[in-house]
């Protein structure tokens, strides 16, 4: 119902044929994922039928209390590291680009680089397991005196601009990630802003951001409220403008 997870990052191209490991192993926590989703549509409908109308009357007043902490003030960006272990581990070591390759040992990964995702290979994974979805595998131990090295340079990068890390301009953001890959040959995602049109698993008519507050009334009933919150701050695009170093 889900289906297999093989459009996040470097999985694009992936072989999905059955049989294949990571076929295999994608489609035991899709079995399982399958079964919490048809227990929330049986709930689901069970409330179809159901005259939720105080209900939504309660939601949108919390709407209307969440919609008056929108803080448009701020400007946050998040900078995300590609694969940092493993882009390092390539960035001093060519030869494994286009190698299946994960850093860390046959009892944990710390990260595995795109060619290797495409086997199922994660991080916080057993190396043992990961050997076994890519026979071909190449295990690199961690150099955590490296990633630090890195990792400062990195850090000094945006002190140039605000040692707090506070918001920046888009044209400041892109200037940061030209320098971050200049002095490490290693690029920068950044995420800005993201939300209505932005999709979501298929759970009955829900499919955007957008289709999640439609479906508020419902939403509210299958879950805890504190789920619920999380879910409606999501689909307003509101988060916390609390930036701590």
């Amino acid at each position: 119902m889900s289906g297999l997870a093989a459009n996040k990052a470097g999985l694009q191209g992936i072989n999905k044929e059955k049989g294949t490991p990571f076929f295999e192993n994608e489609a035991r926590k899709d079995e399982a994922l399958s079964y919490k989703i048809e227990e929330m549509l049986k709930k689901y409908s069970t409330l179809l039928n159901k005259d939720l109308s105080m209900d939504l009357i309660r939601i949108d007043n919390m709407m209307e209390i969440l919609e008056s902490e929108r803080d448009l003030s701020r400007i946050i960006v998040h900078i995300d590291m590609d694969a940092f272990y493993a882009s390092v581990e390539e960035r001093d070591n060519p030869s494994l680009k286009g190698k299946p390759m994960a850093v860390g040992d046959n009892s944990m990964l710390s990260t595995a680089n795109y060619e290797a995702r495409k086997y199922g290979v994660r991080s916080a994974m057993p190396g043992f397991i990961a050997r076994k979805l890519c026979s071909h595998l190449i295990l690199v131990p961690l150099h955590f005196d490296k990633y630090r090295a890195v990792s400062k340079s990195v850090r000094e990068i945006f002190a140039r601009y605000d040692p707090n890390f506070t918001p920046m301009t888009d044209e400041v953001v892109q200037q940061i990630r030209e320098e971050i890959f200049k002095e490490t040959q290693l690029t920068a995602k950044i995420i800005l802003e993201f939300m209505k049109k932005l999709s979501i698993r298929k759970v009955s008519d829900i499919k955007t951001m957008g289709d999640l507050f439609q479906q508020r009334v419902y939403v509210y009933k299958m879950f805890t409220l504190s789920s619920f919150q999380f879910l409606m701050r999501a689909s307003f695009g509101i988060g916390s403008t609390v930036v701590k170093t």
